[in-house]
C-alpha cells in the first residue's frame, strides 16, 4: 500500500473510532460503556471494516453476541457507510484490567447489580 494510502487510511481509523466512542457514551449507561467499550482500541481499517483489538475472547465473544449490532450503527453514523467489525485480543490488557476493576468496586458498592427487596416489607 502507498504511503499516501496507509497515511488516509490511519487518519480515517484516528477519526472513525473516536467518534463512534463518543456516539455509544452518549447511547449506554456510563458504567456499561467505561467496562466494555472505553478500553477498546481501534487498530485497522481498510475502508471497508475496521479492526478492534480487545482484551480477551470472552469480552470479543460478548461484545459480538450482545453489542455487534449497536457498534456497526455507530460506526455508519461516524463514518457515513457500512462497516464490516472484526476483533482481535490485543496484547496490551492493562486498560481493560482496570476497567474490570472498577466494574468490581461498583458491584462491592451496590451500584452494578440490581437492588436487594426484602420480602416482609410492604410494597
Amino acid at each position: 500500500m502507498p504511503a499516501a494510502n496507509k497515511s488516509l487510511m490511519l487518519q480515517s481509523v484516528e477519526r472513525i473510532w473516536p467518534s463512534t466512542q463518543d456516539l455509544l457514551r452518549t447511547m449506554l449507561n456510563a458504567d456499561i460503556y467505561n467496562l466494555w467499550f472505553a478500553p477498546i482500541q481501534a487498530s485497522r481499517f481498510d475502508g471497508e471494516s475496521i479492526t478492534l483489538e480487545v482484551a480477551n475472547d470472552f469480552c470479543e465473544v460478548w461484545l459480538k453476541d450482545n453489542y455487534l449490532g449497536l457498534i456497526q450503527d455507530a460506526l455508519m453514523h461516524a463514518s457515513g457507510q457500512p462497516i464490516k467489525v472484526k476483533f482481535k485480543v490485543g496484547t496490551d490488557q492493562s486498560r481493560h484490567a482496570a476497567a474490570i476493576g472498577e466494574a468490581g468496586k461498583l458491584r462491592r458498592r451496590g451500584r452494578g447489580s440490581l437492588p436487594q427487596v426484602n420480602a416482609n416489607e410492604p410494597r
